[in-house]
């Protein structure tokens, strides 16, 4: 699993960011978060990508006064010990957003599309995928989400908009929710969900110089936010908070209410595939993150050899818990708070070691 440095350019690290954004979309987190910032839950994006640009710009400033990647920055910055436990942090987050991912899209696979078929053939298909997938490599894997992009872009603008006779805007008041103060608070707690916007960083050596990695966040990360926040808004303004915390799978509740005429109709069953082939290529690129940090660790030669085990593993902790209301609400917790080392302190920490690097630099 090589890649030839610099090779990659914005539109590659724009779809990794936005796929592993995104993607939440699908899943179960959406009736969650109503209850910390009811009628105000569309806000949550927009303040996550506010700190996320903030996180992305603290880490453009790291590379600029480094050499290499963010495990090379580590290494110069904070020594080689503390950048091992950090290596670690990373690669237990990404595998264990990886597994928690495949648990949900195969249950989400059978409560919505193929409810006959049994769940370890399902994840067993989806972990063949993947495996395949991260054999061809992560410029192949950027790539293909990049096709996948403007599809997922359309169909959720389309599902918006033919929603729009079932609008109630009133269902969005109060606007600022439980108080504008508790909103900002449940955005800063939220900001976990992004973990993706570290990957451009992590894999900065694949990409062709610093300006295409700050751009590729920039317009991943914002595009992501953007239609997250204006679908989110969709979603309460057709159901109302009431509902919309009953609802499995937010956004395929809102493609089931889309009613064009009596011919036309159940047009959730159109995106099913994107949304199952979204979900693979998220779960593949974390399980690559992973595998990556693995191999800087230790100096492996290759990553190949690591793919089938890992993925084996991952899918029978996967299977592991009984039901998949335990995993939503771990996931949902460690969203909101184990994740959020990742996006707070870690980088914090290597933004103001390289702030003092430079200023000592200066007064030399």
């Amino acid at each position: 699993m090589s890649f030839q440095p610099g090779r990659m350019g914005v539109a590659e690290g724009m779809a990794l960011v936005f796929v592993t954004t995104f993607t939440s979309i699908f899943l179960t987190s959406w009736p969650l978060a109503i209850d910390s910032a009811t009628t105000a839950t569309w806000m949550l994006s927009l303040i996550n990508g506010l700190i996320g640009i903030g996180v992305l710009y603290s880490q453009a400033y790291v590379l600029q006064n480094t050499s290499g990647d963010l495990y090379a920055a580590c290494q110069e910055l904070v020594g080689v010990v503390v950048t091992r436990l950090i290596a670690v942090y990373y690669i237990g987050i990404y595998l264990l957003d990886a597994c928690l991912l495949l648990r949900q899209f195969a249950e989400s696979t059978l409560l919505t599309a193929l409810p006959e078929l049994s769940f370890e053939i399902a994840v067993g298909w989806y972990v063949f995928l993947i495996v395949l997938i991260l054999f061809i490599g992560i410029e192949a894997i950027a790539r293909a989400s990049y096709l996948f992009l403007p599809m997922a872009v359309l169909i959720v603008f389309i599902v918006v908009a033919l929603l729009t006779p079932q609008y109630q805007f009133m269902y969005l008041a109060p606007w600022n929710g439980p108080g504008f103060p508790n909103v900002v608070m449940a955005g800063i707690h939220s900001v976990g969900l992004n973990m993706g916007i570290l990957i451009p960083f992590i894999l900065a050596r694949s990409f062709q110089n610093s300006r295409t990695i700050k751009n590729s966040v920039l317009y991943g990360f914002g595009l992501s936010s953007f239609i997250k926040s204006l679908t989110l808004a969709a979603y309460i303004a057709a159901f109302g908070t009431g509902a919309a915390r009953e609802k499995v799978f937010p956004f395929y509740e809102m493609a089931r209410l889309v009613y064009i005429n009596r011919y036309i109709q159940r047009i959730e069953s159109l995106i099913i595939f994107l949304w199952a082939m979204m979900g693979i290529l998220n779960v593949a690129i974390e399980i690559y993150i992973g595998l990556y940090l693995l191999g800087r660790l230790f100096n492996l030669p290759t990553l190949r050899p690591l793919i089938i085990p890992t993925a084996l593993i991952l899918a029978e902790l996967a299977m592991f818990p009984g039901e998949i209301g335990s995993v939503i609400a771990f996931h949902h917790k460690v969203h909101w708070s184990f994740y959020n080392i990742g996006i707070y302190i870690i980088p914090g920490i290597l933004f103001a070691a390289a702030l003092l690097r430079a200023r000592r630099r200066q007064s030399c």
